[in-house]
């Protein structure tokens, strides 16, 4: 990889890095919601009982 002059990573590049973690977090949500529906159902009712 090309060693940049900064050491800090830029904030477009950060904000693209954030934006992948949450549609990669977003997608194992789903294909979880899909392959075992009730206990995400009741995971998401314990998560809502606890805030």
């Amino acid at each position: 990889m090309l060693q940049s002059r900064h050491r800090h990573r830029s904030f477009p590049r950060r904000l693209l890095e954030l934006a992948l973690a949450a549609a990669a977090a977003w997608f194992v949500w789903w294909l979880l919601n899909l392959a075992f529906p009730d206990r995400m159902q009741r995971l998401v009712e314990a998560a809502k009982g606890l805030l």
